[in-house]
């Protein structure tokens, strides 16, 4: 059984609530990205209805703490792009970083060779 938009959570701690109001909620969007990707991970399906991952993956998308720790289940091709994007700009980052640290390094024990 997959939940919906309008159905109402029967366990955890959003019991009673429907997918919309936990939705609304400042935890509730993690909350149920962490509930799907705990779900796959059991069964391998991601107990949502279509229409609730979907605004699971809306809240991921609009979210840089979410989009660091799950990922979106219905990726189209311009999410995909973007996806690999960020990987590289981040790859990029870390290499440029990397290279200055070892020329600040560099700098640092030819200086010290200078005094002698």
């Amino acid at each position: 059984m997959s939940i919906g938009i309008d159905d109402t959570f029967k366990f955890g701690k959003h019991k009673g609530k429907t997918f919309a109001e936990v939705m609304l909620i400042s935890d509730g969007p993690g909350w149920c990205a962490w509930l799907r990707s705990e779900k796959k991970k059991t069964s391998g399906v991601t107990g949502f209805s279509k229409e609730a991952n979907d605004v699971i993956d809306e809240a991921i998308r609009n979210d840089r703490y979410l989009r660091s720790k799950f990922q979106i289940e219905n990726m189209t091709p311009t999410d995909l792009e973007k996806a690999i994007k960020r990987q590289v700009d981040a790859a990029a980052k870390a290499a440029a970083e990397e290279e200055r640290a070892v020329a600040v390094r560099d700098l640092a024990y030819a200086g010290q060779w200078g005094a002698w």
